[in-house]
């Protein structure tokens, strides 16, 4: 059995009030992107799939997708982004083992689902799964993953885990998870500080340049969603916390809450939703997280957003994010808030 899918997506996006990380202001911007994903997807086995997928995207930028148009009329890139192999056991029902280039395998949140770990970026390791239950469900993820090969030095590398629930009950739904990633990076690294996505760094001898994150990264992140069922427009509460254990300062938790609302009428389906969230500059680790905001980390920001599928194929999504650069150990000025609109436009296959 052989399936294709994938989307192509039209964005205009438009940057206002923008500064930059010393506050001075900078002009409005206006972006016109497109993210083209086509994927193969073959099952050879009834246990087994192999799944291919081809994306649009900077080569160097495992986060973005996004090409803006008009660079003088050059050529765009694709890149491979999906390869990988799953094995789901028929004596072991609910199990799921997988290896290749593939999506995280966390449970996200309901409502803005990137702030822990960018759906954009691709992973490549290995993970197993296993699922018990059908309507009450309970399911436990173990992962390993490499984030840095060198070749002539030490790897850089990540392990991941998560417990979690798929609940119903009393006309509610219920998923919480709690998972914890243990980043390995060596000593002396300095890969994650040029360009440095947003966490503290050291400058070990003194020479002006950063060797190194100062942090390590021993993560603890938690999730609840709580679906109330029975109204006329289920309601969904999202709330979730991250905590670094291995920062190396004050800086090391994040959290948000959100809220959304499922309207369908007249054979069409529309999602409203909301969410805040405060991201301290070591509670995550910056190269695997969002770039929706203008900042992966030491944040203050909301997202506002309405989704509208007119037919099942065709989604409109428009979306505000509101962005505030948070001082560092409350001293000096915040910065100013900062606004970024987007109207999408994405047809799936």
């Amino acid at each position: 059995m052989v399936d294709l899918f994938g989307s192509f997506r039209l964005r205009d996006e438009m940057d206002f009030r923008r500064e930059d990380a010393a506050g001075n202001a900078l002009p409005f911007a206006h972006r016109p992107q497109f993210r083209l994903q086509a994927g193969l997807k073959v099952m050879p086995h009834r246990s087994v799939d192999i799944v291919f997928r081809l994306s649009s995207g900077r080569l160097t930028d495992a986060n973005e997708p996004h090409q803006v148009f008009g660079v003088r009329n050059g050529k765009l890139s694709i890149s491979i982004d999906q390869a990988f192999l799953a094995y789901r056991p028929a004596f072991a029902p609910g199990l799921r083992v997988a290896a290749g280039k593939m999506p995280h395998p966390f449970a996200r949140g309901a409502v803005y689902d990137e702030l822990f770990y960018d759906a954009d970026n691709q992973p490549t390791g290995a993970t197993i799964a296993w699922r018990w239950g059908t309507t009450q469900q309970l399911f436990v993820v173990l992962g390993e993953f490499l984030l840095l090969e060198l070749g002539s030095a030490a790897d850089s590398h990540f392990s991941v885990g998560q417990l979690g629930a798929d609940l119903r009950f009393w006309g509610l739904g219920l998923r919480a998870a709690l998972g914890g990633e243990l980043y390995f990076i060596p000593s002396d690294d300095s890969n994650f500080t040029a360009p440095n996505r947003g966490n503290s760094t050291a400058d070990n001898d003194g020479d002006g340049n950063q060797d190194e994150l100062a942090s390590k990264f021993r993560l603890l992140e938690a999730l609840i969603d709580l679906t109330l069922l029975r109204l006329p427009t289920p309601l969904t509460l999202s709330a979730g916390l991250s905590h670094n254990f291995g920062a190396d300062n004050d800086q090391a938790t994040a959290y948000y809450l959100g809220l959304s609302v499922a309207i369908s009428a007249w054979a069409m389906r529309w999602r409203i939703y909301g969410q805040f969230q405060r991201v301290e500059q070591d509670a995550v680790f910056a190269w695997n997280v969002q770039d929706d905001f203008h900042f992966a980390t030491t944040l203050r920001g909301a997202v506002f957003g309405v989704r509208y599928w007119p037919i099942d194929w065709l989604e409109v999504h428009l979306w505000t994010l509101l962005t505030q650069r948070v001082a560092l150990g409350g001293g000096g000025d915040d910065g100013r808030w900062q606004a970024r609109l987007r109207i999408d436009l994405t047809a799936t296959f």
